[in-house]
Formats: structure tokens, sequence, C-alpha cells
């Protein structure tokens, strides 16, 4: 019987979980790896276990027949924000090696939480409605807080 136990239990052995930051947001991953014929079995059953708790993933089969192995590899993959935090937040009671990692994970999507569209465009509104258009020296505009200018305080 599947659980959230034994998906953490391969998860601490052969999982990973990554969060990569840019300019323009964060890449959130995280994923379980098995080989042969036992392992795509096993990684389908958690797939199908995780999609009826809501947690979208993928299955990718892996080449490397004849390099490391001699038998195909698979993977399990989250790739997106709700699906990696919903699936950290079920295994953080259970995980164990890779508790530190979890909690840093979870800890950013508290501290930096996903804002939808209209609470980002009713930011940027009010960023722009603090600014003032001017034009520099040669001529190009550009927009300046108007603190700065001394127009609101």
């Amino acid at each position: 019987m599947m659980s959230w136990e034994y998906i953490a239990g391969f998860f601490d052995g052969e999982g990973h979980a990554a969060l990569r930051t840019a300019s323009n947001g964060a890449a959130w991953f995280a994923g379980i790896g098995q080989s042969g014929k036992e392992g795509k079995q096993i990684l389908e059953e958690i797939q199908e276990f995780l999609r009826i708790h809501g947690i979208n993933s993928n299955l990718h089969a892996d080449s490397h027949k004849g390099k490391f192995s001699k038998r195909d590899m698979y993977r399990l993959t989250l790739s997106n924000r709700i699906n990696v935090v919903g699936l950290l937040k079920k295994l953080i009671p259970f995980v164990h090696v890779k508790k530190a990692t979890v909690q840093d994970i979870l800890r950013y999507d508290i501290l930096y939480p996903r804002w939808t569209s209209r609470e980002r465009g009713l930011i940027l509104n009010r960023r722009w409605e603090k600014t003032v258009l001017v034009r520099s020296k040669n001529g190009n505009p550009y927009r300046i807080s108007k603190e700065v200018w001394g127009l609101e305080r």
C-alpha cells in the first residue's frame, strides 16, 4: 500500500529537490529516480498516488543503458512551485536525510509567496503612481520616485 512514509523513504534515498533563483523568478524541481522494470512500476504507482492527492508529475525514461547501467533509468519529476511545495509539505514529517533541503525550500515558499497576476498588477500600479516621468539631458525619458523629487511625503 502506497503512503507518504513510503514515498519519503524513496525520496530520502533516490530523490532530489532544488530551487534555483533567477532575475525572472525561481525554478522549482523535485524528483525520484529508479532503474529497471521494477523501478518503473514503483514510480508509476507513486505517480498515481500523487495524482490522486492533486500533485502532478511526469515520468521520464533515460536511456543510459550501456553507459552506467545495464538497465534503463526512469525519473519521476515535478517542475513547478505548486506541485513541488505540495509534495514537500506531505513528506516533511517523514524525511530524514534530506530534511534540511526540504525545510529550506519550504521556508523560501513562506518568505517569498507566489503572487497572483492581479496582486502583481496592483503592486506595479502603486509603484508606477509613485513615480514621475522626467527626461535626461540627452532627451531620453525615464521614471523616478516622487519622494526623490520631494513631491510626495
